[in-house]
């Protein structure tokens, strides 16, 4: 048992909407040893049954990519941009939400992952 990483996740209502935000972190040197885009998609699919079990409407990754993820310009974020073009959707906050403290990272325009089937 050795943690590889995180997922920082937040819950809002927004809109009369459910919506559960991630930042994604994996380790620098567990990203060496693995299929990352695989990775990314093993984290989102679990990502999605949590949220479809928890009433969830959207999973959404802040557009702020310093937000998004710790390991820019790799396989990683190229696997998470592919599924965000995918669903092609966007989310906005009717206000600045806080994301972290230290450092001060504020979002509010969100790239959607998922959206519950109506």
């Amino acid at each position: 048992m050795q943690c590889q990483g995180l997922a920082l996740l937040h819950h809002f209502n927004e809109g009369g909407k459910r919506v559960l935000t991630a930042s994604f972190n994996p380790s620098s040197t567990y990203l060496y040893s693995v299929d990352e885009a695989a990775l990314f998609n093993g984290i989102a699919s679990s990502l999605e049954q949590f949220a479809a079990e928890n009433g969830f409407d959207i999973i959404a990754v802040p557009h702020n990519k310093t937000i998004r993820t710790n390991r820019t310009g790799g396989e990683f974020e190229k696997a998470m941009d592919k599924k965000v073009a995918q669903v092609g959707k966007t989310f906005k906050f009717d206000t600045t939400q806080q994301f972290s403290y230290h450092p001060n990272y504020q979002i509010q325009e969100m790239d959607v992952i998922w959206e519950a089937k109506k």
